[in-house]
């Protein structure tokens, strides 16, 4: 990352210590002779370093939630793919099933449709049958 204006004045010699040194070097009161620009520079040094750890944390932060979001994105995705198999397997069980009602209702409806004919002609037996008498009976010599 560049270095804005305000922090391009810190020597060399500043950057490459640890923050351990800056610290000690920005606390020391009161500053003497030259100490006084040594104290400014380690101080804005550790204000340069807090500041890019701070951007490096806020660039991470973002990053995770677009991967998060992404996840979730994915998994929404997911979730409607799986209820729309779900309705597709619902609907052709569903389907299946008034398949089979239908085939039952047609079946009972043939059976009911031999079973009048078969009474049908169960009726036209008995009256023959009953013609029968009727005419043996008229026949006969009592």
């Amino acid at each position: 990352m560049d270095r804005p204006p305000e922090f391009a004045d810190i020597s060399d010699q500043c950057q490459t210590l640890t923050r351990k040194e800056l610290e000690r070097r920005s606390l020391l009161i009161p500053p003497v002779g030259d100490q006084g620009r040594s104290i400014a520079e380690a101080r804005a040094e550790l204000e340069w370093r807090d500041r890019e750890y701070a951007e490096g944390q806020e660039r991470s932060r973002r990053e995770f939630e677009r991967e998060m979001s992404a996840v979730a994105d994915a998994r929404e995705a997911n979730r409607q793919k799986f209820d729309e198999a779900l309705a597709q397997r619902q609907m052709d069980h569903g389907a299946a099933i008034a398949k089979e009602q239908l085939d039952t209702a047609q079946a009972a409806a043939r059976a009911a449709k031999w079973a009048a004919w078969a009474a049908g002609i169960a009726a036209l037996g008995a009256i023959g049958q009953l013609v029968v008498a009727i005419v043996g009976n008229l026949l006969s010599p009592s």
